[in-house]
């Protein structure tokens, strides 16, 4: 009887050994997987331990992708992007050398409806099929997208119907840099300028202009304050109201911005000393800033002078450093500036560039600046080790 208790003591001492041998090793595995970053749903997951995650731009995970024979075949990145209204979520396939981009897919996205939210739609998103990053908007350069200042890449996302006026009393507009439109080549592109500051009403005035076939063709000039409110919105609403009777703010804005198209040259407001401008049937509000901003906008659009500017204005070092046949043909052959201009465009397309959404350029770079950041992931990050 003794014997056949203290066997079943030992039975029992040994089954006990060996669970606590299986449950040890079970916790050791599991451990493992963690640190090693591997994922039971994901085998191929990428360890983002110790890659500095911060900023505007957020790898939210990643993960390898296999050929049928276990040979990396690509990247699968999935990042979050600051745009408009809110975070951007979406997917970034990469081929193995991480720097094309096979595929995009937009996850989640709270963009303005019927402007921002265009970001989902095949005609935008199919530009990203076989780029080579890191990539950037038509009338822009790429940049890292940790490096973006928040301001320089504001934009407004209103379309005609929302087209607004900005009521600032500043620097009279006469005074101011007088820049004229004419004879400068544009380059085809949206592009955006703000003022640095709110003014003593608490707006911020921000102008976006579109240039096609060096002409502009759309104009935006809206204000917004700290609570993000435009005042394009809030006076069609007639949340803001003017001291003066007449038209509102925002019919205002509609007809200086398209007094602007039609005659493509800021010179062509005649403006008094406090900014107001009789060119425009009705209006009664300062146009200063709104000149400001356009003439920055058209300076980024103004990438090139035209021949007859560059003949002029290029010093003598610069000029012995042109080529002698490209000198000889534009001061002898009778070359217009007209033909200038069609050379120029045909060195526009830039590869890695694509079209931003009309109106939506602040969604379009939270595309991009996704796009680029996973680049830089794969390629500093994960190749790196």
């Amino acid at each position: 009887m003794n014997k056949n208790k203290k066997k079943i003591g030992i039975v029992s001492v040994v089954i006990i050994i060996l669970l606590a041998v299986i449950i040890c090793g079970f916790l050791i595995f599991n451990l493992t997987k963690k640190t090693s970053g591997m994922d039971a749903d994901n085998p191929g997951a990428i360890d983002l331990t110790g890659y500095s995650n911060s900023g505007d731009v957020v790898i939210k995970s990643a993960s390898y992708l296999y050929t049928g024979d276990g040979k990396i075949d690509g990247y699968l990145v999935t990042v979050s992007s600051k745009g408009y209204n809110g975070n951007i979520l979406m997917d970034i396939t990469f081929d193995n050398t991480g720097n094309t981009v096979k595929s995009i897919n937009i996850k989640d996205q709270k963009e303005s409806e019927g402007y921002g939210d265009k970001i989902t739609d095949n005609a935008f998103l199919i530009q990203f099929m076989g780029i080579t990053a890191p990539i950037s908007l038509k009338g822009q350069t790429a940049a890292d997208p940790s490096t973006v200042d928040s301001e320089d890449a504001q934009t407004t996302e209103t379309g005609n119907d929302t087209k607004d006026t900005a009521e600032t009393e500043t620097t009279d507009a006469s005074t101011s840099d007088n820049t004229t439109e004419k004879g400068n080549v544009w380059a085809d592109g949206t592009y955006e300028a703000e003022e640095a500051e709110f003014d003593d009403q608490g707006y911020k005035d921000k102008v976006t202009l579109t240039i096609q076939n060096n002409k502009i063709t759309e104009v935006t000039w809206d204000a917004y304050n700290d609570k993000g409110e435009l005042k394009s919105v809030l006076s069609a609403d007639g949340a803001y109201e003017m001291t003066e009777h007449g038209p509102t703010w925002q019919e205002q804005s509609i007809a200086i911005a398209n007094f602007l198209i039609e005659n493509q040259s800021v010179d062509a407001f005649s403006v008094n000393k406090d900014g107001i401008t009789d060119s425009v049937s009705g209006a009664s509000i300062s146009i200063n800033d709104f000149i400001s901003l356009v003439k920055e906008c058209l300076t980024k659009a103004a990438p090139v002078a035209t021949l007859e500017d560059t003949l002029d204005n290029t010093s003598d070092n610069t000029a012995e450093s042109l080529d002698s046949n490209t000198k000889d043909t534009a001061e002898n052959s009778g070359s217009t500036a007209s033909e200038v201009t069609s050379t120029k465009d045909e060195t526009k397309t830039v590869p890695g560039q694509i079209d931003a959404v009309s109106g939506a350029t602040i969604s379009s770079t939270a595309i991009v600046n996704g796009i680029n950041q996973a680049q830089s992931f794969i390629k500093d990050f994960v190749m790196a080790k």
